[in-house]
This record gives C-alpha cells, sequence and structure tokens, in this order.
C-alpha cells in the first residue's frame, strides 16, 4: 500500500503524523495487534464475557481509562472477538444466564 502524502490526519491524534512517522507506526501497531491477541486466547481459556476481557485486559496491562478510551477500547476488544471466532475460528461464544461468554476452542 502506498500514499502520496506529506502528512497523514489519524482520528484519534490530534497532531496528525508526517509521512516519515507512519512505518514506526504501522510496526507498533503490528506489535499491539499480536500482543493483545496472544493475551485474549490466553485470557479466554476460561469462559468470559466482553466486559470481563475488557476489565482484565486494563487490569493486567496497567492502562487507565477515561469514559470515551473504555467505549473505544470495548470496541476494539469486539473487534478482536469478531475476528478470533469468525475469520480465525479459534474462539466459541455461548449465551448463560443472559450473558454472552467467549473461551477458546
Amino acid at each position: 500500500l502506498e500514499i502520496d502524502a506529506d502528512y497523514f490526519v489519524i482520528s484519534h491524534d490530534a497532531q496528525g503524523i508526517t509521512r516519515d512517522e507512519i512505518p514506526g507506526l504501522v510496526q507498533r501497531n503490528q506489535a499491539n495487534f499480536k500482543k493483545f491477541k496472544v493475551q485474549i486466547l490466553e485470557l479466554l481459556k476460561q469462559p468470559l464475557t466482553r466486559e470481563d476481557l475488557v476489565a482484565k485486559i486494563t487490569l493486567s496491562n496497567n492502562i487507565e481509562l477515561n469514559l470515551l478510551e473504555c467505549h473505544v477500547l470495548q470496541t476494539t476488544v469486539s473487534a478482536f472477538i469478531t475476528y478470533l471466532a469468525d475469520d480465525q475460528k479459534l474462539i466459541s461464544y455461548e449465551f448463560a444466564g443472559g450473558r454472552l461468554y467467549y473461551q477458546t476452542v
């Protein structure tokens, strides 16, 4: 993928980034993706709800969230769950007691 631009505006970055900063950002994002994929699969060795998963991720990574960041993280975890369940077939889900639980297959 090649995009010819001097600056890029990232939706969650107020300042934007330069073309030279893109490769480092991509590498950090790829590393974070791998880290959290491994962590989520490890956590889901036991059945957890999305909210349980968000709580364990924030606590184990010492992440402090405001309300907006909490919603963003919940959305991100939902996207991971969809990817791992639908695309990778690595987790399953079950409804129990009015809650939706996820677990590794």
